[in-house]
């Protein structure tokens, strides 16, 4: 947590978090790879397996009808190697082709709309994405039971009609701003509370 008083006149600026972002990324990545290697067995790789199954099947019943042991079981011990692909399985290889890039896809694009943006605290405004501007007054309330917990506070607001909660999450944000603008909106909610009257 932050040590040093902030001065009122210091603008505190606070964009995605980059470990949060780089995760995602490798996440999406591993997804993707995956995908690729369920392709490779759902259009490739077992069709390839089944053939070369039928075809050491073949070879089999040729051999037990020529009498061969000996290639009998050669051909048995090639066979245990070589597990016959059902429909079923195949289907199921290019259904993890199709969906695990596209979930990665769908992950990335989430993390990036989640940590967009900025979150800003000048002297007497915090912006945030999807929010109004709002003024250091117009601050209800600063919900802090997740803070100690997980770095993650909830700052209400009311704007004219408007009402609203700002997340100051101090993992999909820069964690050193966010935890600047949090002790500062709490030292200006507590400034508030000290000059109400009793």
């Amino acid at each position: 947590m932050s040590q040093r008083p902030i001065a009122s006149s210091d603008e505190i600026v606070a964009t995605g978090g980059t470990y949060y972002r780089r995760m995602r990324y490798l996440v999406a990545l591993i997804l993707v790879a995956a995908g690729a290697w369920f392709a490779y067995d759902g259009w490739v790789g077992y069709p390839a397996m089944n053939v070369k199954h039928a075809e050491k099947t073949a070879e089999l019943k040729d051999a037990e009808s020529n009498g061969n042991k000996k290639l009998q079981a050669e051909l048995v011990e090639q066979l245990k190697d070589l597990h016959f692909k059902t429909d079923t399985d195949i289907g199921v290889q290019k259904g993890l082709a199709i969906g695990l890039p596209l979930l990665g896809a769908a992950l990335l694009t989430w993390a990036l709309y989640n940590s967009r943006g900025e979150i800003r605290l000048t002297s007497d405004t915090l912006t945030a994405p999807g929010h109004p501007p709002v003024k250091t007054d117009q601050i209800m309330a600063l919900d802090k039971r997740l803070w100690d917990r997980k770095d993650i506070a909830f700052v209400d607001y009311e704007v004219g009609a408007a009402k609203g909660r700002i997340r100051l999450d101090a993992f999909v944000y820069q964690t050193d701003p966010i935890v600047k603008i949090y002790d500062r909106i709490e030292a200006i909610m507590k400034e508030e509370a000290g000059a109400s009257p009793q």
